[in-house]
């Protein structure tokens, strides 16, 4: 009975300093009411500058696809049940996901059509530069990732396992995509950015985005071809992680962070302009910045909606 009672002794006095060694280092902690929210997001200019599309969240637990103008006018409801809109280069089509199914239809309405029609969720839509390719992202077993539809013959091809948060280089043709890094004891590290070639379906890796930045997403590539924008998370002083918006060479160098406390970043056709999220608990809409942080302006407002959000 005396060696059971020093044994429970020795392993309470070991369990009192690793909990005093706890409280001492104070470590990080992922907060599961983190203190920013979204309303309007992923943007997407259209290719002439005449538009912005975003998704809203409409407060009854869905998303619909707005358009608005640059300048805050004209905010119009084009889809009603959509997320993840991408403009065809020519302007005339949307890409979007829908009911977890890839959908497209053109700007002035007409012709829904769904591309997609199989197990799983697809979102993330892409279109090649030349319009003939649509990538998106799909979760099915072993071949989740990045999928390739060519528009002209309706073939969908798998492309790139575990692939995410991707755009099409408009100079080169390439992909850019992300895939999570993950070090010991599957903590997440980083995110790998690389590029695939759709004619030779070869990868290239480019550089791998770490601390102080996590869960990076949502690449987009300006249109010459020479800078990619990107959210990330990083940690805040008060110990909070938050989203902010990053940009760095095509080639990976000269990484730099614009602004904190934005996400689902899209680069005007003309590169002088940023539209992004300020996810702000206060805030959660969509803002216009210029592209080096400055600028900023507000331009979704509750009052544009019918029905009021969350």
């Amino acid at each position: 009975m005396k060696t059971k009672l020093l044994i429970l002794a020795a392993v309470l006095l070991i369990m009192a300093e690793w909990f005093s060694a706890c409280k001492e280092k104070e470590p990080w902690i992922w907060d599961p009411e983190p203190p920013f929210h979204t309303i309007d997001i992923e943007s997407a200019w259209s290719p002439d500058g005449q538009w912005i599309a975003y998704s809203h969240r409409n407060g009854f637990g869905g998303d619909d696809i707005y358009l608005i103008r640059p300048d805050g006018t004209e905010n119009t409801l084009w889809q009603a049940g959509g997320v993840r809109s991408t403009w065809s280069p020519c302007g005339e089509w949307m890409a979007f996901s829908r009911y977890a199914q890839i959908w497209k239809k053109k700007l002035n309405g007409d012709s829904l059509t769904q591309l997609t029609n199989d197990a799983g969720r697809h979102f993330f839509t892409a279109w090649s530069p030349d319009g003939n390719a649509l990538a998106y992202n799909q979760t099915v077993g072993s071949t989740n990732g990045i999928w390739k539809l060519d528009l002209s013959t309706g073939v969908h091809t798998h492309i790139i396992k575990w692939g995410m948060y991707f755009d099409f280089n408009p100079v080169t043709g390439q992909l850019l995509y992300t895939t999570a890094w993950y070090g010991g004891e599957i903590n997440m590290m980083g995110d790998s950015v690389f590029t695939y070639n759709l004619s030779s379906a070869t990868k290239e890796f480019i550089v791998l985005l770490k601390w102080p930045t996590t869960s990076s997403r949502d690449l987009k590539c300006n249109n010459t071809g020479t800078k990619i924008l990107f959210s990330s998370q990083s940690l805040q002083s008060d110990k909070h992680w938050a989203p902010g918006i990053w940009v760095m060479n095509v080639d990976g160098s000269n990484i730099r962070k614009l602004i904190d406390n934005g996400e689902y970043p899209s680069w005007s056709p003309d590169g002088t302009k940023i539209a992004y999220t300020d996810d702000r608990k206060e805030n959660g809409r969509l803002w216009i910045m210029n592209a080096d942080g400055s600028g900023r302006r507000q331009l979704t407002f509750d009052s544009l909606f019918t029905n009021k959000n969350p």
